[in-house]
């Protein structure tokens, strides 16, 4: 159950990689996914690059911060759930404010993966779940 747990944190924070360079323009998969432009937290107040660099460090250090708490439970640190739990946050909030306020093709926004995180945040806080006995 380790690797297992462990392997998605590390997934999970890969994909998080793919919107780092969807928002530093990296790659382009039309202008559908074009991902954060209009970003309603930001978009108003700051230019365009300005929120893509945002975008881009925020998603970098969430992707960061699940492969050091997979690694970490790999390593049996019992750290490693305040490590996902304080990312877990950090990428909801990411994708949340990085949200163009459109409800049409919400999983290209990210919304599969606050799902994800919430999902990682109930197991881990409210159910206590893994509990490995370290």
């Amino acid at each position: 159950m380790i690797f297992v747990l462990g392997t998605f944190l590390i997934l999970h924070g890969l994909v998080h990689l793919f919107y780092a360079g969807l928002s530093h323009h990296l790659f382009d998969l039309g202008a559908e996914l074009a991902w954060p432009d209009g970003a309603w937290a930001f978009s108003r107040y700051l230019s365009e690059q300005s929120v893509r660099t945002i975008a881009t460090v925020l998603t970098v250090a969430s992707a960061v911060f699940f492969v050091v708490s997979g690694v970490a439970l790999y390593a049996h640190q019992p750290w490693w759930r305040t490590v996902a739990i304080a990312v877990s946050i950090l990428s909801s909030l990411t994708f949340l404010l990085m949200w163009d306020g459109v409800l049409k093709k919400l999983p290209d926004k990210g919304m599969l993966g606050i799902l994800i995180n919430l999902g990682l945040m109930l197991a881990i806080l409210v159910f206590k779940w893994p509990d490995f006995g370290f």
